[in-house]
């Protein structure tokens, strides 16, 4: 397998990049010829969690596999271009960059069911950041609720009757044991 060092590496890297900035460089002059434009900060947000969704689901999750793993093997096996798109698709930041530029191209290429895949793809990057919000919080208790050692107690403090009461913290102040936070 080449080294990313290589000549080789190198010119495979600036193709890439040579055309991610051609499609950069060229939405502009296609969008203003349509009339095409982000009108609110509302669609940059919806965008911005369409590319963190789209993503992660290229770069990590399952349903991705179809991309990554014919390009994996490839690339295994010496492949220089599957070696250089590999390293594109198993990276979220980069699916990401790549990801924007995409949707944003298909919002000035087809504006309505460019917004509906960038809904769609908002809203499931939005439940992904609930989903885990909702996992900290519900393994915070569970982890209190079972008995398991609570990384946020401190060490029990002796009460005036000489019992040890452990007490929780937190960025408001310490609570008893008994709070149900």
């Amino acid at each position: 397998m080449e080294q990313a060092s290589t000549p080789a590496r190198r010119h495979q890297h600036a193709i890439l990049a040579a055309g991610f900035l051609a499609a950069l460089v060229t939405m502009p002059l296609v969008a203003r010829r349509r009339g095409v434009g982000f009108d609110s900060p509302f669609e940059w947000a919806t965008l911005a969690l369409a590319t963190y969704e789209a993503s992660r689901m290229v770069a990590r999750e399952q349903i991705g596999d179809f991309i990554r793993e014919p390009l994996e093997s490839r690339s295994q096996e010496g492949d220089g271009w599957s070696t250089a798109v590999t390293e594109l698709v198993t990276c979220t930041r980069c699916v990401g960059v790549w990801s924007a530029v995409g949707l944003s191209w298909m919002r000035v290429l087809a504006p309505g069911q460019a917004r509906l895949a960038i809904d769609v793809l908002s809203i499931a990057g939005a439940n992904n950041f609930l989903q885990a919000g909702f996992a900290r919080l519900t393994g915070h208790l569970d982890a209190a609720s079972i008995g398991a050692p609570d990384p946020n107690l401190e060490e029990p403090k002796a009460d005036s009757g000489g019992a040890s009461q452990p007490s929780r913290t937190t960025s408001r102040g310490a609570l008893s044991s008994r709070s149900p936070l």
